[in-house]
């Protein structure tokens, strides 16, 4: 995928992330029943259209980052595949992320961290991978 093909708003977003397996499409409430999502203004959720399930006090609503890659991330789905797609060029620098993708340096640094445990642990579940080949040096960082 290149740059100017990458998803312009979050359902685009969301559903190339659902393709790739790692947000989940389809959801079930706690009473059973398939939940739908709803794309608001501000967020994603997942809801419950059955009628015993949206009573007072039920879980009838549960937002699509709880239980998966983003559950402690707070910026938009179009912004993190930007970012990703940045990382695997290269392209994160703090003031690169400030002006181009509009995240702050806290933000870059912890993603640019994910990236790398993500790739880790990628490497730690395939272990009979190799990286590189002969005549090349791969270095691997903190």
């Amino acid at each position: 995928m290149k740059l100017f093909e990458l998803p312009t708003t979050e359902e685009e977003s969301v559903k190339l992330l659902q393709d790739k397996g790692v947000l989940p499409k389809r959801r079930v409430c706690p009473g059973g029943h398939e939940m739908i999502l709803y794309f608001t203004k501000d967020r994603v959720v997942w809801k419950c259209t059955s009628r015993e399930c949206r009573r007072p006090g039920s879980k009838s609503e549960v937002r699509l980052r709880v239980g998966n890659w983003f559950e402690n991330s707070r910026i938009p789905f179009v912004t993190a595949i930007r970012f990703i797609y940045c990382w695997t060029w290269e392209m994160t620098s703090v003031k690169f992320c400030e002006r181009e993708l509009g995240i702050g340096n806290n933000a870059t640094i912890d993603w640019s961290a994910y990236m790398r445990e993500v790739c880790a642990y990628h490497m730690l579940l395939k272990p009979d991978k190799m990286i590189g080949g002969e005549g090349l040096i791969v270095e691997m960082g903190p």
